[in-house]
């Protein structure tokens, strides 16, 4: 009668560390969470940047206007599917929008 109580011993082992972990990761993951109704304050920084046809954009340029930074790579797949969910919210906001991608690759 000691082989099946070594069993459940066995599983036992296996199960209460695989529980700390995940209670582990459920803490931390909990702990950065923050109140979301905390507004930020203040402005973006200012910055400029080449255009892919040499033009410059400026950031306080557009003051006013609700801007999207799109930091993609054109290799990225989720990045292009982005691409297509971002202009689709671009023909139904054009006017109140701006869309910025910013190609981050550095090939």
């Amino acid at each position: 009668m000691l082989y099946p109580k070594n069993k459940i011993v066995i599983k036992t082992k296996k199960i209460i560390p695989g529980f700390f972990l995940s209670t582990i990761l459920l803490i931390s993951i909990l702990s950065g969470c923050t109140d979301s109704s905390e507004k930020q304050q203040g402005n973006a920084p200012n910055f400029t940047l080449t255009t892919i046809d040499g033009g410059r954009f400026t950031l306080s340029d557009h003051f006013g206007k609700i801007i999207v930074l799109d930091f993609m790579a054109a290799w990225c797949h989720y990045c292009t599917h982005q691409m297509k969910e971002l202009e689709a919210v671009l023909e139904e906001k054009g006017d109140e929008i701006l869309v910025v991608s910013i190609d981050v690759d550095k090939r």
